[in-house]
């Protein structure tokens, strides 16, 4: 059965400028609301717009959590593809990156009329989360769950185990214009990710918010746009999703659904443009 929670504030963390700050959103012009449906989907929505959407059939091993009284901080680990990075290491340098992995993170204040209630209501969305993804409490002296002490998700489970020593950062970056591979150990590299075309097409770049009918586009082939990094991810491995797509081949029923799918596709693409 699906679970909802109304919210008062959602922030999430955006980095595109350097350092990153955290954008705030509040439930005065449209409802703010968290849901966990059916299918195992976490979707944030304010009004109609889908702020975040994930799935948490595989989250364990990407996805971290953490609560303090009525608010939730959320953390998951991103693959960023076909990127450029600029690398400030003993000379400024520009190195084309085959994938670049980093930490997202968003936290939701639940709406109640009063803190206690707020509590209990984060409680039950921490219950119904835990089985899929661990969270944990925040410590006494964590003020606030957006503040800068929380870097990114190796601090979280950096912390999941007492007694563990830190771990220097390990930085792999790989130069694909030279066909090499650049490791950087034991260094405190500062970077800022942005995305790079690889042909000489000039493939369009969308970011920001999208629509429904421009992912449609994209993923039906019918524009030659790449979607932001935060689609271009993939949670489950190669050899499982080779096994599913060669189980999904042995179903009767697959060539109706496809067909279904790419209908629906179109439909969605041609609301869009009314």
């Amino acid at each position: 059965m699906a679970s909802s929670w109304k919210l008062e504030r959602y922030a999430r963390y955006v980095t595109n400028i350097p350092g990153g700050h955290w954008q705030y959103y509040d439930d005065a012009k449209e409802e703010l609301r968290l849901t966990l449906t059916d299918s195992d989907h976490l979707v944030l929505f304010q009004g109609y717009t889908v702020m975040e959407s994930l799935s948490l059939k595989t989250s364990k091993a990407w996805m971290r959590g953490m609560v303090k009284t009525d608010s939730m901080l959320l953390m998951y680990k991103v693959q960023v593809r076909n990127a450029t990075a600029r690398v400030k290491f003993f000379t400024p340098r520009i190195l084309n990156l085959s994938h670049w992995e980093e930490t997202r993170r968003f936290s939701v204040k639940f709406h109640a009329s009063d803190p206690a209630i707020g509590k209990a209501i984060c409680d039950d969305c921490l219950q119904k989360l835990a089985n899929y993804f661990p969270i944990k409490m925040a410590s006494e002296s964590q003020t606030s769950l957006t503040s800068n002490s929380i870097h990114d998700m190796t601090d979280y489970v950096k912390g999941e185990k007492d007694g563990e020593k830190k771990k220097e950062m390990v930085s792999t970056l790989y130069a694909n214009d030279q066909k090499k591979r650049t490791v950087l150990q034991g260094q405190n590299v500062s970077s800022i990710a942005e995305e790079k075309p690889e042909n000489e097409n000039k493939v369009k770049k969308l970011s920001g918010d999208v629509t429904l009918g421009q992912i449609a586009e994209v993923v039906t082939g019918k524009v030659n746009t790449e979607l932001p990094a935060a689609y271009q991810q993939c949670n489950v491995s190669k050899e499982n999703i080779s096994t599913m797509v060669r189980l999904c081949l042995t179903d009767p029923a697959f060539p109706a659904f496809v067909d279904s799918v790419e209908q629906e596709l179109n439909k969605i693409m041609a609301e869009s443009k009314t």
